[in-house]
């Protein structure tokens, strides 16, 4: 319906193919992370070092979710580009990436690593710049070179 809209002339096996590719998980839709996941493709090593390693602060327990007041200690939401620009006080970025949580809801009232991840994973798509990444990401998760991050980042 859509292609037709867009005077685009698709096949019906065409549409089911493309329909397949972002399909990943079978579940006859095509959900926010399938789309994400497609669209974006794979993320620089780098990156994913860089995503790791905030997990890796905030998860004290090592249980693979954390609660968002375990999050509420670490982010630094006065480094959101948003914040920056002083369209949104720290309190709105804060409470819009607990939001970005509440979509997939792996585990209700919890963000698993998974979720925290694909988060910033989806982020790094719309970064063009490594060291912007790498910055947005040290300040944001007050990571530090000096307390363990240099061996972190060299796994």
């Amino acid at each position: 319906m859509s292609f037709q809209k867009m005077n685009m002339e698709f096949s019906d096996q065409e549409i089911s193919d493309l329909f397949a590719m972002f399909d990943i998980y079978g579940y006859g839709y095509i959900n926010y992370d399938e789309f994400m996941f497609a669209v974006r493709g794979q993320i620089h090593p780098r990156r994913r070092q860089l995503i790791a390693w905030a997990w890796y602060n905030i998860d004290y327990n090592k249980e693979g979710w954390v609660d968002p007041e375990d999050v509420i200690g670490r982010f630094n939401a006065s480094m959101h580009p948003d914040c920056k620009s002083g369209f949104k006080t720290p309190q709105e970025c804060f409470r819009d990436f607990l939001k970005a949580f509440e979509v997939s809801g792996e585990i209700p009232g919890k963000v698993s690593r998974l979720e925290f991840e694909n988060y910033y994973y989806n982020v790094s798509a719309s970064v063009e710049r490594d060291d912007y990444f790498e910055q947005l990401m040290r300040f944001t998760w007050n990571l530090d070179y000096n307390n363990g991050g240099s061996d972190f980042l060299r796994r």
